[in-house]
């Protein structure tokens, strides 16, 4: 029987284009003349970046579930505990910021028995990283109050590492798409 995963079917799109397509369409400019030459010269660009496009997208595939999993789990107790100092630093602190923080990482973000599907997690994550940003903003703006507490320090060198990180896998997926791939607009 075949399995036709998402994977397997963006492999066919991809080699569709690679092997077919695009050498076709270079074959075609390099016959073309005339105006006949800017015609295929923006069919082989608009391929080129298809094909990119695909395989970005087969990587994304791949690894972003992976990525948001890894999220979640680190992001739910750097927001629990940036609502812990949040709350516990006498006229500095802010009730309304606890709050926030603390629905994001009690929010039941999937029904009984709902799978976790990539768009589901994706939303996920993109509300704790709302909250991580409204958790940055607020400790930024008690840097000068609070640069000596040990709490704030752990807690902005942590975020610090996950915005890193995040930036880092990011880029894995995307350069693995691109680079060594030909042209691209």
């Amino acid at each position: 029987m075949i399995y036709p995963s998402n994977e397997r079917v963006l492999e066919s799109v991809l080699r569709a284009f690679d092997e077919v397509l695009i050498p076709t369409l270079r074959r075609n400019l390099n016959e073309a003349g005339g105006e006949k030459i800017a015609e295929e010269k923006r069919a082989l660009s608009n391929a080129y970046t298809m094909s990119h496009l695909v395989r970005l997208t087969r990587n994304r595939v791949a690894s972003q579930g992976q990525h948001y999993y890894d999220e979640i789990v680190l992001l739910e107790p750097l927001l629990r505990e940036a609502a812990a100092l949040a709350g516990n630093v006498g006229h500095r602190s802010n009730p309304k910021l606890v709050a926030d923080l603390n629905s994001a990482t009690n929010s039941s973000w999937l029904s009984p028995g709902q799978y976790p599907s990539l768009e589901i997690t994706a939303e996920r994550v993109n509300m704790l990283r709302l909250a991580v940003d409204q958790a940055l903003a607020w400790l930024q703006s008690n840097a000068d109050h609070l640069s000596t507490d040990s709490r704030y320090v752990s807690l902005r060198a942590r975020i610090r590492e996950y915005i890193g990180r995040q930036l880092a896998d990011e880029a894995a997926i995307v350069d693995g798409a691109f680079r060594g791939f030909g042209l691209r607009r």
